[in-house]
């Protein structure tokens, strides 16, 4: 089986290093390596990375398939939507467990998160601030 990504906008240029993004991480994470105790770090790391990645990606994938049509979408999921269900249920009792300021904080890190995208595509003219396309 062949997976095609043609579908899928590309994140940055060919060839192109996101060295910014990089050195912000590592600036970020020394920081707070040095400002909080190892256990609070990998406590606070977890719940981000739980809703960012892990619950994001079981929604992703159940919106995907509601928009695109079958023949668009590269990939199968055996006994679709459970397993998508089941994980994003899961995933946030984990994220539930790791106890509430560490929630707020991957909270707070997502909203900042939009945040700073909004004041990029606000900046270069993207999606929500682009111009309306005419249709041919």
């Amino acid at each position: 089986m062949v997976i095609s990504f043609r579908y899928l906008p590309a994140c940055t240029p060919p060839n192109i290093f996101p060295h910014v993004s990089l050195l912000f991480l590592g600036a970020a994470s020394l920081a707070f390596s040095v400002l909080f105790r190892l256990a609070s770090v990998i406590k606070a790391i977890i719940a981000v990375r739980i809703l960012v990645q892990f619950i994001s990606q079981g929604v992703g994938v159940m919106i995907l398939r509601r928009r695109w049509p079958p023949e668009r979408l590269p990939f199968k999921m055996w006994l679709y939507p459970w397993p998508a269900i089941l994980s994003i249920l899961g995933w946030a009792a984990l994220f539930y467990y790791t106890g509430w300021k560490f929630a707020l904080g991957g909270i707070g890190v997502i909203a900042l998160g939009i945040f700073t995208y909004m004041i990029q595509a606000r900046y270069r003219g993207l999606w929500p601030f682009a111009a309306a396309r005419e249709a041919p």
